[in-house]
């Protein structure tokens, strides 16, 4: 074990001391922000191949590996960081590392080829890819950054958790806004807005009236076709009263 340990730590890059080091890993994040598609590349296959799922759950680290997917965004290198942070996805929310997530998305946004598998890698982190009935709760446990489990409180033994429909939206944070923000930039935005249709007039009063979840719907809401905006608009009557008077809006 301590051979194996030992053969470990001499192949990670030195250049680990300064990603974990809070002074100076804001320099590397400047280094990587600047850097042009050789170096990033470079940078990527010579110290941080295989690590970066790692780094991304470090508290001090996570910050350098946002730059890194930013700046790689429009390069082939690209690909090769969403695959190893998209495997360690679930473990970057447990780690309540959302800036790594959210950015992520934000690249993929505008990277087509990978949109489809950013949002199903969503839903198996969050918990509510299987069984399909569970699509319909992604907006809910995406705006509070809850996993089905947590968001609905109780399982059965089966592994379905009872009482969805009795769960009010409640908790709206701003990390989950920006990531479904991010999320409605897609063109399939579909998973999205039959979460909208599936919530409750008081769900879409709280969504509307909350600093960070009325930018959210506008956006969806704007999203759908003439025919869909106008059954969504249907379901506010009687509370546009209260949401004009909103200080969120």
């Amino acid at each position: 074990m301590c051979r194996m340990s030992l053969c470990l730590s001499l192949s990670l890059s030195p250049l680990f001391v300064f990603l974990k080091d809070q002074a100076s890993s804001w320099l590397i994040e400047t280094v990587i922000q600047l850097s042009h598609k050789a170096l990033l590349r470079h940078l990527y296959k010579n110290h941080l191949q295989g690590q970066l799922a790692t780094l991304a759950i470090h508290p001090i680290a996570n910050f350098p590996i946002q730059r890194l997917t930013a700046a790689s965004t429009n390069y082939k290198v690209f690909l090769k960081v969403f695959d190893e942070l998209a495997e360690g996805l679930e473990a970057i929310l447990a780690a309540g590392h959302m800036g790594v997530i959210v950015q992520l998305t934000d690249s993929c946004a505008e990277r087509e080829e990978k949109r489809r598998e950013m949002m199903q890698r969503l839903l198996s982190a969050f918990h509510c890819a299987e069984p399909a009935s569970r699509h319909t709760a992604c907006l809910p446990l995406f705006l509070s950054l809850l996993t089905h489990e947590v968001y609905y409180s109780s399982e059965t033994a089966e592994g379905t958790a009872e009482g969805e429909t009795e769960c009010p939206l409640s908790s709206i944070c701003y990390l989950g806004s920006r990531l479904v923000q991010s999320l409605a930039k897609f063109k399939d935005r579909s998973l999205l807005l039959n979460s909208l249709r599936s919530l409750t007039p008081a769900d879409h009063l709280t969504l509307g009236t909350d600093q960070s979840g009325s930018h959210v719907l506008q956006l969806l809401v704007t999203s759908y076709s003439d025919k869909g905006r106008g059954k969504i608009l249907r379901r506010l009557e009687g509370q546009y009263v209260q949401m004009a008077c909103s200080s969120a809006l």
